[in-house]
């Protein structure tokens, strides 16, 4: 028999990132990939356990990041910057607040945008978009220095255009691995609380289904000869 580690069911595939992820590094570490210095799990454990505490349901608004963040975002549109390096961490904020929320949201990555997005803010006042957009920058300790300095700027002409403060993320720990769960983290909870405060259940996605419901009537073509 081949070992596995099987996966719980009946739950939405973003929901089991852990699941998912945890056991790998687990294997790994076992197998000696890391070396004890290096070894990201233990950091990372005591993070998650702290973090747990600090955005739980029964902390108060006060004392939670995720409750204040989501707060700022009610009957707004993310706009989610990253480095490349935290581009797919970029993407999972964008994706919990179209589930979970039920907000359309967007997300791009320093320096790309720096070379066509950032002109578009030009027009935000013109379109009177400056009460409806909330940009977030997700800032990783670890950018390189010329990266982070592209974000200081864009921050900076963003905030004029938009008449509004950009929110600034950082990341927390010492490893990579839980400075990228720093983020999820905080994402994953933050879209919850924002589910709540738009009086939506998070787990339906309904227009999901009706799109996959939709294309499971329509014939697959056949491969060309």
């Amino acid at each position: 028999h081949v070992p596995f580690v099987q996966i719980p069911g009946g739950r939405p595939p973003r929901t089991a990132l852990g699941y998912l992820m945890i056991p790998i590094l687990v294997i790994l570490s076992r197998l000696g990939f890391f070396q004890n210095r290096d070894n990201p799990l233990g950091e990372l454990q005591l993070y998650l356990r702290t973090a747990k505490e600090k955005y739980r349901l029964e902390t108060e608004t006060v004392d939670n990041p995720a409750k204040k963040l989501a707060l700022k975002l009610v009957n707004r549109v993310p706009i989610i910057y990253s480095s490349v390096d935290m581009s797919a961490v970029g993407l999972r904020w964008k994706g919990q607040f179209s589930e979970n929320a039920k907000v359309p949201a967007f997300q791009n990555v320093v320096p790309e945008m720096n070379h066509n997005e950032i002109v578009g803010w030009e027009r935000v006042a013109n379109l009177a978009l400056e009460d409806k957009l909330q940009v977030i920058f997700l800032r990783d300790s670890q950018d390189y220095k010329r990266i982070q300095s592209r974000m200081e700027i864009t921050e900076t002409i963003v905030a004029k255009a938009a008449k509004s403060r950009p929110i600034r993320i950082e990341s927390e720990g010492e490893g990579r691995l839980t400075r990228l769960f720093s983020f999820i983290y905080l994402s994953d909870f933050t879209s919850y609380y924002l589910a709540l405060l738009n009086k939506v259940d998070p787990t339906p996605i309904p227009f999901i289904d009706v799109l996959k419901d939709t294309l499971a009537k329509i014939p697959v073509d056949e491969p060309s000869k």
